[in-house]
């Protein structure tokens, strides 16, 4: 096979990544469950990461805000920042 007919697909699964980002950059979460999700001050929208704390609350990815707070009330929610 010629060399400019191959390609490679790559694939990088980051599971849990924009809460791992915040739990990076915000060291007093570390040992908390934390999801990424819609507007905590409304408490509104959809949870886009949870890290593996939260989930074993049962929390999981596009559940709604209020059901992840019902089923874990003191889970950190941190708003989406994915332009930085």
């Amino acid at each position: 096979m010629p060399r400019q007919d191959r390609r490679v697909i790559m694939l990088a699964d980051c599971q849990s990544f924009y809460a791992s980002v915040e739990k990076s950059a915000h060291p007093e979460y570390k040992d908390r469950p934390l999801v990424v999700a819609g507007d905590p001050a409304r408490r509104s929208g959809i949870i886009l990461a949870a890290c593996p704390l939260a989930k074993s609350y049962g929390i999981t990815t596009a559940e709604r805000l209020g059901e992840a707070l019902a089923k874990c009330p003191d889970v950190v929610v941190v708003r989406p920042r994915m332009a930085e």
